[in-house]
């Protein structure tokens, strides 16, 4: 599957305030979600790294079919084509409703493979967390000199994601020791087939 992220300044044109899912006939699917401004400043204060984007829009569609053309992206400030790279289930339940967070990481293409060992290490001590439900890692499909990705993240709400984020054992596993630049985008989800349709 190929994967298209659309961020957004300024929601698009006929955006409810709820998150919602566009089946493109056997090709894919469009899942557009506003953000919660609210949680992104509070990351920013807390020097987890907000972002001013209103929205995301993630248009998935299957290898080898016609591009689907979302009217969606149009007027992203940021559009990044790309693949999953890794994929971890969380090991308890939980609500079906909760939040997404998509983290947006940008760093020097050389520290990629350094990002990407420290990203598997903080992934499995996250699925053991309350309130952890999945995540997808999505790589850009670029090859240029920066590395992008975008995790996207389900949890119960906000602050298990916190607690797990803030954790001393949490800390000891990302070292670092490369630069990267990042911002934490919170969307919450009220039903089901939306958080579904996102793990």
């Amino acid at each position: 599957m190929i994967t298209t992220f659309a961020f957004h300044e300024t929601p698009p044109d006929g955006l409810s305030r709820h998150p919602r899912v566009r089946r493109v006939g056997g090709r894919g699917a469009v899942l557009t979600f506003p953000l919660a401004r609210d949680d992104a400043e509070t990351f920013d204060r807390q020097g987890y790294g907000g972002s001013r984007y209103g929205a995301v829009v993630m248009e998935t569609l299957r290898e080898g079919v016609d591009p689907i053309a979302a009217p969606e992206r149009a007027g992203a400030s940021l559009t990044l084509d790309t693949a999953c790279v890794m994929r971890v289930r969380g090991t308890g339940g939980g609500p079906a409703t909760g939040v997404v967070l998509f983290t947006l990481c940008d760093l020097a293409e050389t520290d990629a493979p350094a990002f990407l060992a420290q990203f598997t290490a903080a992934s499995a001590f996250m699925a053991r967390r309350p309130g952890f439900r999945s995540a997808r890692l999505y790589r850009e499909r670029s090859s240029r000199a920066r590395a992008a990705f975008v995790n996207v993240a389900a949890w119960t709400t906000v602050a298990a994601f916190v607690d797990a984020f803030s954790s001393d054992a949490f800390k000891r596993i990302i070292v670092g020791g490369f630069e990267t630049r990042s911002r934490i985008l919170v969307a919450p989800l009220p039903s089901a087939p939306v958080l579904e349709a996102a793990q």
